[in-house]
């Protein structure tokens, strides 16, 4: 039995990926950053950073966006852009019951 295409198209995506909202950016470096907060005029902007191997707190976040419409939500993956979070103070990700995901 062959499996649609975009089915499996759908299994490779990045879990982070699946179903983002118009409200929602990934961002790709610091210049996408600055240029993302430069543009985002007088909305709300909202940075989540994040570890792809973490999912504890991925469906409240998706939860929260999809709540808020009007709000400019921005992901930045913390293994992918360690050295900028780091220049930004972000050097732990915390997950739920006071655990830490990422040192």
């Amino acid at each position: 039995m062959h499996r649609c295409p975009r089915v499996l198209l759908e299994k490779l995506k990045k879990w982070w990926v699946k179903g983002l909202q118009p409200n929602i950016k990934e961002i790709n470096g610091a210049g996408d950053l600055v240029e993302s907060l430069l543009n985002s005029g007088d909305k709300l902007v909202v940075v989540e950073f994040f570890s792809p191997g973490c999912k504890a707190l991925h469906p409240k976040a998706c939860q929260i966006v999809e709540m808020n419409p009007e709000v400019q939500f921005l992901q930045v993956n913390y293994e992918e852009h360690k050295s900028m979070c780091y220049s930004l103070n972000v050097h732990v990700l915390p997950i739920t019951d006071d655990t830490v995901c990422w040192r």
